[in-house]
């Protein structure tokens, strides 16, 4: 539904990027005998405010169609609670993804396959010395704010956790920290063993804790963030 609304050839600009001081004329020339669309109605400019102290210059498509466009705002909604233990995070990272993850996760597919209202729905986490804070971040028309916020509470509260699902989660979080195959890029930014002495889980010893973690440790996390946590709304338009 949200291709269908927003991603249409007339209601796009194209924008190129240059980071060369070379030429830049011949490639400029090029890019105006390519139809970006069927009528070819648009015409090829330069972007007079582009910087030229780094050699970068934009050439914009400039679209004249904007029935789609809207008064896009970016929303975070921030989930105070008090600081995620070890395990916590560790369920953490299944939650988000059963939330958000690719095509699967569920606000992905409500909000965005369903209902077209996003395009994008993230979670991430910040633990801090008073404590954790969770946010929810989506751009969106400012007209549907409200919205998506119903929605994405009715989600998150009606969201199937279950052992199957929680097995399903965990084998797909194994195998895209060992395609990786760099410690740096363990989950949940190399989940601490020990918060107090900052010790690091290699990722295989990542897999082993992951996999202790059940449908019931994610669900009481799902209730201390969203339930009993603290929210604040944050609008940038």
């Amino acid at each position: 539904q949200f291709y269908s609304n927003y991603l249409q050839s007339n209601n796009m600009e194209v924008v190129v990027c240059l980071s060369s001081e070379k030429f830049v004329e011949e490639i400029i020339n090029d890019l105006k005998e390519i139809s970006f669309t069927s009528k070819n109605e648009h015409g090829l400019r330069v972007d007079a405010d582009s910087p030229k102290n780094n050699n970068t210059y934009s050439v914009v498509e400039s679209s004249t169609v904007t029935k789609n466009g809207g008064n896009f705002s970016s929303v975070n909604v921030v989930y105070k609670t008090d600081k995620l233990t070890s395990d916590e995070m560790l369920a953490f990272e299944i939650l988000s993804y059963l939330l958000t993850n690719g095509f699967s996760g569920q606000l992905i597919k409500k909000l965005r396959d369903e209902m077209g209202l996003v395009y994008w729905v993230q979670i991430y986490r910040d633990n801090l010395s008073f404590g954790s804070l969770i946010t929810v971040d989506f751009s969106c028309e400012k007209s549907n704010t409200e919205q998506i916020l119903h929605e994405i509470r009715k989600v998150i509260l009606k969201l199937e956790i279950t052992d199957e699902n929680i097995d399903t989660v965990t084998e797909l979080i194994s195998f895209r920290n060992h395609k990786n195959n760099n410690p740096d890029n363990c989950s949940i930014d190399m989940f601490y063993k020990n918060v107090a002495n900052c010790s690091y889980l290699t990722p295989e010893e990542f897999d082993i804790e992951l996999r202790k973690i059940n449908a019931n440790d994610v669900k009481k996390l799902l209730e201390k963030i969203f339930i009993k946590g603290q929210s604040t709304l944050v609008t940038i338009n």
